[in-house]
């Protein structure tokens, strides 16, 4: 049996009911708490509140994980900076390190792998020489049907709602706020209620736009789906310094490189609806660049309609990619993505994609999309039904150590700064509720 520790999960209470399943199976599960938002969903067997800064974190762990005799640390998102601190953490001490992501292959899939998401991902597929082979030794296994877990907007914002709430209500005796977002109670409320206005705003409005674009533009446009703004994908996966910058340097590249006739339609993160709105620096480059007429910003449009009906698709590193891939269209990924892969996505210069886009090998990616799958995809969700997604990250594990022998890793050099400790238990007490 196993010592568990978890840090921050989604939002609401799936980090707590995958603690008490794996307690149930003889673990014992250890949960440490930032703020009052993590601790309203806390259900672990041993439960601690940090109260000290993230200068003193690495050292706090560092004794925390010594003294408990932890071997594994469950985090959501491998990139938040009490995370990736817990990660150099683990790879010191040879502890596991398991990071939950919302799902590669989505709807009804999350994401969870040993050592890293998304272009932390251990699973080496990085070369197309390699992942041939790697692929070719993965069998096609019947597999039980996939449960459909529906829309969970609303599930959403309850929880965030509660968390929030929780979190501000916890300043008077949980001092330290280690979430990765830096808005007040106040501000994040201000944006949910952007983000439903919007949501419904842009239904009404642009509710005929994805018919118009098909009907006018077929074949003739690039899609180019927008990242949330604060995504790691952005910070820690690419170069772009914001979702600002990724657009200007696609539009520009586009005005100077891509035939006349073709188009560019951008579509709004739906998580994103609230916080950022980049209607107005569009329409302003556009008219700089004089592209008004091939350009279109869009909210609520039909992705699977979006794509089908594109020329390609310039992404950063979204989901969306591998849903271009999966329709058969020329993808260009503009960061680190796990599938940014020969024979799957453009290898050459955007200057040059708009020109001569490259479909995927599509007998490449069904082999690829399904090592994807059954090596770090599990059908759940974090925010319904989570009895149900628990029970499946439990089979997934189980199955996992069978499978793991099917796989090649990518061997990463131990780069883990030096770590510094505790000199004594009262010192690690002072930050320890």
């Amino acid at each position: 049996m196993s010592n568990i520790l978890f840090l921050q999960g989604p939002l609401g209470p799936f980090f707590g009911t995958l603690a008490k399943h794996l307690s149930k199976l003889g673990n014992t599960t250890f949960k440490i708490n930032f703020n009052g938002g993590d601790a309203i969903f806390s259900q672990a067997d041993h439960v601690f509140n940090y109260r000290g800064r993230l200068s003193s974190w690495q050292r706090y762990l560092s004794m925390f994980v010594r003294r408990n005799n932890i071997h594994a640390i469950v985090v959501y998102g491998d990139c938040r900076h009490y995370h990736s601190i817990a990660k150099d953490i683990c790879n010191k001490f040879d502890i596991d390190f398991w990071a939950f992501e919302e799902g590669y292959v989505r709807p009804n899939h999350i994401t969870l792998e040993k050592g890293g998401v998304n272009a932390n991902s251990t699973l080496d597929l990085s070369a197309s020489a390699h992942a041939q082979g790697t692929l070719g030794r993965i069998h096609e296994l019947a597999r039980v049907p996939e449960r459909t877990f529906g829309q969970t907007f609303f599930h959403r914002l309850y929880y965030g709602v509660s968390y929030y709430c929780a979190r501000g209500l916890s300043k008077v005796w949980l001092q330290n706020d280690g979430h990765h977002r830096d808005y007040s109670n106040i501000d994040e409320l201000r944006y949910w209620a952007f983000s439903i206005y919007r949501k419904w705003k842009y239904k009404l409005l642009q509710s005929s736009l994805d018919k118009w674009i098909v009907d006018h533009w077929a074949n003739q446009y690039f899609f180019v789906p927008l990242q949330v703004h604060c995504d790691s994908q952005i910070y820690s996966h690419s170069d772009y310094k914001d979702v600002n910058e990724f657009i200007r340097r696609v539009m520009v590249s586009f005005a100077k490189h891509a035939p006349q006739d073709k188009k560019l339609v951008f579509k709004h993160h739906p998580m994103d609806r609230g916080f950022r709105h980049y209607g107005k620096l569009i329409r302003r480059i556009a008219a700089k660049l004089g592209i008004q007429q091939r350009v279109i910003y869009g909210h609520e449009l039909h992705l699977p309609t979006m794509l089908k009906n594109c020329c390609g698709t310039v992404t950063i590193n979204s989901t969306v990619g591998l849903s271009s891939l999966h329709h058969s269209k020329p993808t260009k990924v503009m960061g680190r993505a796990n599938y940014n892969v020969e024979g799957l996505t453009s290898q050459y210069p955007l200057n040059f994609f708009w020109a001569s886009p490259c479909p995927p090998n599509p007998r490449f990616f069904t082999k690829f999309k399904q090592a994807l799958k059954d090596h770090t995809q599990i059908n759940g969700s974090f925010y319904r039904d989570i009895d149900v997604t628990c029970a499946n990250v439990i089979e997934f594990l189980m199955n996992r150590q069978v499978k793991v022998a099917d796989y090649a890793y990518l061997a990463r050099a131990n780069n883990a700064p030096q770590l510094h400790f505790f000199d004594d238990e009262d010192e690690f007490e002072s930050v320890n509720g």
